[in-house]
């Protein structure tokens, strides 16, 4: 592997990382235990609708939390698993609208003044971009 190839991962393992510490960061800030408190909210939606519907979406939250927990720690050892990992995140960074450039959506929001068209373009230009890089650089 080239030392462009690992700049590469490391540059998403960092990506992966840096929402991690948002995600703790906001939790933390709004008085919530990190992980612990969604679950529990989590649940509570889950009772109060009655249907699988609300079950679909935490449990691909959380498989989604815990695959870009493991990505970072791949792509930033450079493990021969993390672009498989990447790539199966995908659909779900998609369905719950979790870019792989963690500020790309604030960002929009700021220059596009919360347009949702412009939105989804940047939601599926950060997986078009890592899906590229990845496949072109392994």
């Amino acid at each position: 592997m080239s030392l462009k190839s690992e700049n590469i991962l490391r540059f998403w393992g960092a990506l992966d990382l840096f929402f991690i510490l948002i995600m703790l960061y906001r939790d933390i800030e709004s008085g919530l235990i990190p992980y612990y408190s969604y679950i529990v909210n989590s649940i509570n939606i889950i009772d109060s609708y009655g249907n699988n519907l609300p079950i679909a979406f935490f449990l691909s939250a959380i498989i989604l939390q815990l695959s870009i927990i493991s990505s970072a720690v791949l792509l930033l050892l450079n493990h021969r698993w993390a672009k498989i990992l990447c790539y199966s995140q995908i659909p779900f960074r998609l369905f719950l609208v979790v870019p792989s450039i963690p500020f790309i959506l604030e960002l929009g929001s700021k220059v596009f003044n919360n347009n949702a068209y412009a939105a989804v373009i940047l939601l599926l230009l950060s997986e078009i971009v890592k899906f590229i890089s990845l496949y072109r650089k392994l």
